[in-house]
């Protein structure tokens, strides 16, 4: 990934009133399926044309069908965001650069483009959110982010980044020490560029091989 253009403005953890992030699970679990089909999908794609004269890149409505049937937790916004930059990847590249295969640890998140979420601050709140310590002390302000897909808000304590900039959001488990994904830690990559998929962005560099930096 393009650090310098697709950087994000500010990464905060996010709660809830529970430990429960079964929805938010399914989730990360329908984008990994969508990628990983594209990778099976565009690797033997590319491989029946080496030798050819001209590179063609593939149709939009193959890769929609090699992606399967469309999941509710992904939405149509993102799904088509998703289409747009692997053929864009594929054509920039002409078969010279695959997608990166995908891991657990490499891809384990969700991509919102602007119009798949809100973020409004919360007013009079006495929620308690929780993290796997317990109860957290209240905040001076506090904000709820709803995702298309998901079943309930996420919230975020403090944001120090004016909410109306905000125009892409990846959501992840964090890593735990042993570089595997938490079921009960999350957080957000919050970005002020109104990108529609980074199809080149990984969760993890542990292992090289899956980052791209090798």
């Amino acid at each position: 990934m393009n650090e310098e253009t697709n950087r994000w403005a500010a990464k905060t953890e996010v709660y809830r009133n529970t430990l429960d992030f079964t929805d938010l699970l399914k989730i990360v679990a329908c984008y990994y399926e969508m990628y990983s089909k594209a990778v099976n999908y565009v690797g033997p794609y590319i491989s029946k044309q080496h030798g050819a004269s001209m590179f063609i890149p593939p149709d939009r409505e193959q890769l929609k069908a090699a992606l399967g049937k469309e999941r509710p937790q992904v939405s149509f916004r993102a799904r088509s965001a998703f289409v747009d930059a692997a053929l864009k990847f594929i054509s920039v590249n002409k078969g010279k650069k695959a997608l990166l295969h995908p891991t657990p640890s490499s891809h384990h998140s969700a991509q919102f483009p602007d119009g798949t979420f809100t973020i409004t601050e919360v007013v009079n709140s006495d929620l308690r959110l929780r993290d796997d310590k317990g109860a957290r002390k209240p905040v001076s302000r506090l904000w709820r982010i709803e995702f298309a897909g998901s079943e309930a808000p996420v919230f975020v304590e403090d944001l120090r980044l004016d909410p109306t900039k905000i125009k892409f959001i990846i959501l992840r488990p964090k890593l735990g020490k042993l570089g595997t994904a938490s079921t009960s830690r999350w957080e957000v990559l919050l970005y002020t560029k109104p990108h529609g998929y980074l199809i080149e962005h990984v969760d993890s560099d542990l292992n090289p091989r899956w980052s791209g930096i090798l």
